[in-house]
């Protein structure tokens, strides 16, 4: 990734654009372009996602085709508004892992939300099969 420098007097500021960084910006700068009333809820709602190691082991089971899959749920679903039920998303029962489940299509991925500090933490990532889930190819009850 490339340095973006901000300012010229001394001590300049440097910030790395990632990806997400630069959509965030992007999507942002159109918002107040666009709608100015609206700029605000745009830059606040932004929750960042966090992989747990397991989930990120988790992931790794996958094919490639499928965490992308996966990965772009994730970052679609997750980002704005994580504690808002959907279709998709909804909160669990008690169970040690997660507080809450999101479906994309035959995965499921476990989360829990930060709300005041914006963090979507992504505990595990599985399949569904009937009322059973399967972590890494083996069953796992929650």
């Amino acid at each position: 990734m490339n340095p973006v420098t901000f300012g010229t007097e001394s001590p300049t500021i440097t910030y790395v654009l990632t990806p997400i960084n630069a959509i965030h910006r992007a999507v942002v700068w159109y918002t107040e372009q666009r709608h100015p009333c609206l700029a605000e809820k745009v830059s606040l709602t932004m929750y960042d996602i966090d992989y747990t190691e397991e989930a990120l082991d988790d992931l790794q089971y996958f094919r490639k085709h499928e965490q992308n899959i996966i990965v772009d749920g994730i970052d679609e679903q997750l980002r704005y508004e994580p504690l808002v039920e959907t279709r998709n998303r909804k909160p669990m029962r008690a169970n040690t892992i997660a507080e809450w489940e999101l479906r994309i299509e035959a995965y499921r991925v476990l989360y829990t939300v930060g709300s005041q500090v914006r963090i979507v933490e992504i505990q595990r990532i599985g399949e569904k099969r009937g009322n059973a889930f399967f972590f890494r190819g083996r069953k796992t009850d929650l």
